[in-house]
């Protein structure tokens, strides 16, 4: 073995026990982190919209250039 090879081997050592002396810490969720989170869209939290299958509906054909676009979204109420 080489004395680079050694030095090398011999830090990938060190860092492999490094790593395992190293306690679990639990993240913790501050202000600061709240301020920053995005929630996802509110109907989207609710379950009641399928953002993908509305941009299939809407998204038009590349060969079908400049024609009219329609969109219809059904939606499932429960007050009726």
């Amino acid at each position: 073995m080489t004395l680079a090879a050694c030095a090398s081997h011999k830090t990938r050592l060190l860092k492999k026990a490094r790593v395992k002396a190293m306690p679990f810490v639990k993240a913790q969720k501050t202000k600061a982190y709240f301020k920053r989170y995005q929630v996802k869209f509110k109907r989207r939290r609710e379950g009641k919209m399928d953002y993908q299958a509305k941009s299939r509906l809407i998204n038009q054909d590349k060969n079908k250039y400049n024609t009219p676009k329609y969109c219809l979204v059904a939606r499932f109420v429960s007050y009726f």
